[in-house]
């Protein structure tokens, strides 16, 4: 049931795209005359109204630099439509679109006079009121000073100075202070560790496996057992299995996704209905009516004037009304005002409400086995809490999954069981359903169902007008906000055919993992060379997505490359048709350059990672008193790499000079014209 669901939530519905990539962000091929969601890594949606989306969609600068998901869905006629597609990291400096901007400014590399000046311009401006204040004081007092005395002026004179003395003394201490920690943020930004990949902390080793010799061939053979825990931010564990110096196969677990499956439990069944008020009124002891008729009439009686509202499920009053000859009646007794208030199906379509008692823990992943020719081989596996997936080189149990409170996970939904295709929407704590029925059959014969009074009633002398609250089931399934799926920062719950699942992106999988694996001595050794590059990094520094490197390798036969850098190891497999590996780095620099040792074959040579990355601050102000949001075990605080911004303002020391000329020489004509102004408006 687990993998039927994975599989039936990856079709994609549409042939055709919808949405393409572009240089500024998403291109909308098609003509939206209905309201729109656009999503980006299933996380962070915008809404749009119907006729407000545009052609090109621009996306925020810290998308463009990331490979990033975009998922686009409208829903017409009742009728959901959703496209999913994925764009590659944009260079940097070309998706800055702005010119004045925080992302300029952190990135001076892509504009570094211009971010230069604009620097300082920002510099000066919240420095100068400051300045501008203090002269102006300063001159006051000088002025205010030349009535007195000789005496007492030098006397002020001398202290003046002995005190500004102390100041610059202090002033000097700081700014020495000050220099030495800016000097040392710098050192220590190069100092840091450039970048962590997916690391083989964990090795077998051939010298401690069991072989056996049959046919002129050793066959060897490994246990091992180890948990690890994988995340969103960590989602590889890697294993390499080592014959003295060399590597001679490796293995991957990739965390693709943690998933809760729920378990509903129905509430009810319900139609779409409106609600219908009839009345009628009969004078004392006229028809139905006498003294006491009232008194004994409860919601499921039956009113003969009102028989005609009996085929379907309702409500059932009597209130008293007025009598005598000018209300119509002879007896001057007070008459009875019968009403009824009944549900009338608006169509076949037949709706459960339900919760999720519970929810099934599973995660999906990916399990990659690579063998010392490089021949890999990949599957994909879904194991649930507790369970124990069998694999023919590994056994993969999920101990247990750590996530946040996701208030979301409590709501009710409501779906339409006997439609063709799925539609889920989600209700809210206000919305109220009239019409209740216990079973689904009882559902197609409403007779059998009952009507809960949530009813407003003004009485007239001869009608009853109510309002009741009920829920527009057929509209709220037609809205973009309410139907699934829908997309948080922390869940994106979704439907596949009757079954709701939500996919968490701050949950933590510890899994154990049990490797058997079988190799024979013969293959251990390979002299196949190798040529390896590597591709540009593109991404980001001192961020949670990272920046991504591409390794491509060729050779004749299939072998695996082992890839060294500092404090780094990872394998890349090659083969005559140039392998592609993609592998995930989280560098602290903003030029990263680094020498990696290539071992393939009988050579070694060495390939170089570089690139400049991108910018952007993931500063977060946790919330006060706001229980109905999720927890977030990330409290992000990132900060630029300051020897960078000192290498662009080195570099360009022309442009900073000028800069600061112009500056300081502005700064004395604003000092001057804004003193000369004052004492004139003051004197």
């Amino acid at each position: 049931m687990v993998a039927c669901i994975f599989a039936l939530s990856n079709v994609n519905a549409a042939s055709a795209s919808s949405i393409s990539c572009s240089s500024r962000g998403v291109k909308v091929n098609d003509k939206v005359s209905s309201e729109a969601e656009l999503c980006i890594n299933y996380k962070h949606c915008t809404i749009y109204p119907p006729g407000a989306i545009t052609k090109e969609v621009a996306l925020p600068f810290h998308y463009l630099v990331n490979r990033h998901t975009v998922q686009w869905r409208t829903i017409t006629n009742k009728k959901q439509h959703v496209d999913t597609i994925e764009c590659p990291a944009h260079e940097v400096c070309a998706s800055i679109d702005c010119i004045v901007c925080v992302e300029l400014l952190l990135n001076p590399h892509c504009a570094p006079q211009f971010a230069i000046a604009v620097a300082a311009l920002v510099l000066l401006l919240i420095t100068f009121p400051f300045v501008a204040a203090c002269y102006l004081i300063a001159y006051w007092r000088m002025r205010s000073n030349r009535a007195t005395s000789e005496q007492a002026r030098w006397k002020r004179a001398s202290e003046i100075k002995e005190g500004n003395d102390k100041l610059a003394m202090v002033n000097a201490t700081t700014s020495m202070a000050n220099s030495k920690m800016v000097l040392f943020s710098v050192i220590s930004t190069c100092l840091v560790a450039s970048a962590d990949a997916c690391l083989y902390t964990h090795s077998i080793s051939v010298n401690n496996t069991a072989c056996e010799q049959s046919n002129s061939l050793i066959e060897c053979r490994n246990i091992l057992e180890t948990t690890t825990t994988l995340s969103e931010r960590r989602p590889q564990a890697c294993f390499r299995i080592r014959s003295g110096n060399r590597t001679i196969g490796t293995m991957e677990l990739k965390l693709q996704r943690v998933i809760l499956i729920c378990n509903p439990v129905v509430l009810f069944y319900t139609r779409d209905v409106d609600l219908i008020t009839e009345s009628a009124k009969r004078c004392d002891l006229a028809g139905s009516c006498n003294s006491q008729t009232c008194a004994h009439v409860s919601r499921t009686s039956v009113v003969p004037e009102l028989r005609d509202t009996y085929d379907f499920p309702g409500v059932t009053r009597c209130s008293t009304s007025c009598g005598g000859i000018p209300c119509g009646c002879l007896l001057p007794m007070p008459g009875c005002l019968f009403s009824r208030t009944y549900a009338k199906p608006r169509s076949r379509t037949i709706y459960q409400v339900f919760h999720c008692a519970t929810w099934t823990e599973s995660v999906e992943m990916e399990y990659s086995f690579t063998q010392s020719g490089g021949k890999k081989t990949s599957e994909r596996v879904n194991v649930i809490t507790q369970g124990t997936q069998v694999l023919r080189n590994a056994n993969i149990t999920l101990q247990f999954v750590t996530m946040p409170t996701i208030p979301l996970l409590s709501s009710t939904f409501v779906q339409a069981i006997d439609v063709n295709g799925t539609e889920v929407a989600i209700v809210g704590k206000d919305d109220f359903f009239s019409l209740r029925c216990p079973t689904w059959e009882s559902s197609k014969n409403v007779t059998e169902c009952y009507v809960e009074d949530k009813c407003t009633c003004s009485l007239s002398d001869s009608t009853a007008n109510c309002v009741c609250q009920n829920l527009d089931v057929h509209r709220r399934m037609a809205s973009i906000q309410n139907r699934l799926p829908l997309s948080s920062s922390v869940l994106q719950l979704q439907d596949a055919h009757g079954r709701v699942y939500g996919t968490i992106h701050d949950a933590v999988a510890d899994i154990t993992i049990t490797t058997s694996v079988g190799f024979q001595a013969d293959s251990m050794i390979s002299n196949e060379d190798c040529a390896i590059k590597a591709s540009s990094v593109k991404g980001c520094y001192n961020c949670l997505s990272g920046a991504e490197v591409t390794f491509s390798c060729y050779a004749q036969q299939p072998v695996v490359a082992e890839i060294e850098c500092d404090q780094k190891l990872f394998a890349a497999p090659c083969n005559s048709t140039t392998a592609r590996t993609t592998v995930l780095i989280h560098p602290t620099t903003a030029r990263y350059n680094e020498s990696c040792l290539v071992r393939c074959g009988r050579e070694t040579h060495h390939v170089i990672l570089s690139g400049v990355l991108a910018f952007y601050p993931e500063w977060k102000i946790s919330g006060t008193n706001n229980a109905s949001k999720h927890a977030n075990y990330v409290d992000a605080f990132n900060y630029p790499d300051l020897g960078h911004v000192l290498e662009v303002v080195l570099n360009n020391w022309r442009t900073t000079v000028v800069t600061f000329l112009a500056l300081m020489a502005l700064s004395v004509v604003a000092v001057c014209l804004l003193r000369i102004v004052t004492f004139r408006l003051l004197c």
